[in-house]
C-alpha cells in the first residue's frame, strides 16, 4: 500500500473509531440516562392579597385590594407526591380546589382556617385550581374578585 493510500486509510479508519464512539455515547445518553425519581413535594399556600396601582388622571396611585394564592405557581414532576398546607389569612372564608387531582379542602374559616391535602401527581401539564366558595357578601364567603382567585400547578413529565 502506498504511502499516500495508507494515510487515507488510516484518517478513515479515525474518523470511523469517532463516529462509533460518539454513536455509542449517544445511545449511552438514551439508554443509561438516569430517570427521575418521584419524591414529596410540600408546600405552603397562603391565601392572601395584593394592592394594584391603577392610572388615574395620568398618575400611577395605590388601587384597589385583591386576592390572591401565594405562591401562585406550584411546580413538581410527575409521580411526585404533593403535600399541600393550605391557610386563609382573609376575613371571608376561602378554599382551594384543584379538580384534576380530585383535591378540596373545604371551607377555611377566615383568618385561622388551615387544611392539608395530598395527591400523587400522576398527570403531566398545567392544571388550575381555584377558590371553590361562591361569594356572598351576606354571608362572608370569598370575596368580589373570585373568579381571579386562581393558581397554577405545573406538573413536569
Amino acid at each position: 500500500m502506498s504511502a499516500p493510500n495508507r494515510s487515507v486509510s488510516l484518517a478513515l479508519a479515525g474518523i470511523s473509531i469517532v463516529a462509533i464512539l460518539l454513536a455509542a455515547g449517544a445511545l449511552g445518553l438514551v439508554l443509561f440516562r438516569p430517570v427521575a425519581v418521584a419524591k414529596t413535594q410540600q408546600f405552603d399556600v397562603v391565601i392572601g392579597e395584593a394592592k394594584y396601582l391603577v392610572e388615574v388622571e395620568g398618575k400611577d396611585v395605590l388601587g384597589p385590594e385583591g386576592h390572591r394564592f401565594e405562591p401562585p405557581v406550584l411546580v413538581v414532576h410527575k409521580g411526585d407526591h404533593v403535600v399541600i398546607t393550605v391557610k386563609n389569612l382573609r376575613k371571608n372564608i376561602h378554599s382551594l380546589v384543584l379538580p384534576a387531582f380530585g383535591v378540596d379542602t373545604g371551607p377555611l374559616d377566615p383568618r385561622t382556617g388551615t387544611a392539608k391535602v395530598e395527591f400523587d401527581a400522576n398527570n403531566a401539564g398545567v392544571f388550575k385550581f381555584f377558590c371553590g366558595i361562591a361569594y356572598d357578601e351576606a354571608s362572608g364567603a370569598c370575596d368580589p374578585d373570585h373568579d381571579f382567585i386562581v393558581g397554577w400547578l405545573v406538573v413536569l413529565e
